[in-house]
């Protein structure tokens, strides 16, 4: 299976959505990588609205009747999901709009579509944010080769919801690879109240980056602007960049190799 990098959040609405779709986004704009993004947040998804998209069908629960049939192949997939016309090198599965059936999702079902998708593309992004009860959050925590925690400088975030879920999990859940990383959002440097040292030391979790607080974030990803943040906000591109080189990275990815193969690949056409 290729790498498999999964975002949950230690609280809902502090920014998981954003962070990890946009280093999604990043990854497959820097390396022309095929990659995938699932949205396996079965409580709370919000991918759909944030794109503007809220009557559509590329679901996680229109997918469901194949996953537990076991006829879903990495094909069928590929091909029942998205894409953008501006990045179709990222191809992404709205997550589940049916809450009430989010504890009908086994580990197997989780399993096979971490699978399916790992099998096909070079890179998958998952993010599960904040809902630990599930078989999603916990099976893809346990795939995946990195992981990144999500929260803000709010006490409340970092060392109550962060101790109440992650806390009580790892004790049992035995996560194998790269430990778990931290995201700080909604950073503000001279209003927050605690420095990113006190939670890192609260945590216990080296911090991989930090999201500045952006002023109009709200409403504009209710507004279905998603993607325009994502491919043009440079204060977001710039504070996630490094997440995603840090990713790609750690995946096999080779900048300097990259870019002299296409050097090459221009000088031989010019000849």
């Amino acid at each position: 299976m290729n790498p498999i990098i999964v975002y949950c959040g230690t609280t809902p609405n502090i920014g998981t959505t954003l962070v990890s779709f946009t280093s999604a986004w990043l990854a497959a704009e820097r390396s022309g990588w095929n990659i995938a993004y699932l949205c396996l947040n079965l409580k709370s998804s919000k991918l759909h609205r944030y794109m503007k998209r809220d009557n559509a069908e590329q679901t996680l629960d229109h997918l469901t009747p194949a996953l537990k049939a076991r006829t879903l192949s990495a094909e069928g997939l590929r091909s029942f999901g998205c894409r953008m016309p501006e990045l179709p090198k990222l191809w992404f599965l709205f997550g589940n709009r049916e809450r009430e059936q989010a504890e009908l999702y086994t580990p197997d079902d989780i399993q096979l579509l971490l699978e399916l998708t790992s099998s096909h593309f070079d890179l998958t992004f998952v993010e599960v944010n904040a809902y630990w009860d599930n078989a999603a959050t916990v099976c893809a925590l346990q795939q995946a080769q990195q992981r990144y925690m999500v929260t803000t400088p709010n006490l409340t975030h970092f060392q109550e919801d962060f101790g109440c879920w992650y806390g009580k999990l790892s004790s049992w859940l035995q996560l194998a690879g790269d430990p778990l990383q931290l995201i700080v959002t909604q950073w503000h440097p001279k209003g927050a109240a605690y420095p990113l040292g006190k939670i890192e030391k609260e945590t216990g979790l080296t911090i991989a980056g930090s999201i500045p607080w952006l002023a109009d974030v709200d409403e504009r990803l209710n507004a279905g602007e998603l993607i325009r943040m994502t491919s043009g906000n440079r204060t977001l591109r710039k504070a996630v960049e490094p997440i995603a080189m840090q990713i790609l990275r750690s995946s096999g990815y080779e900048p300097e190799a990259t870019a002299q193969a296409s050097w090459i690949r221009r000088l031989l056409l010019s000849s």
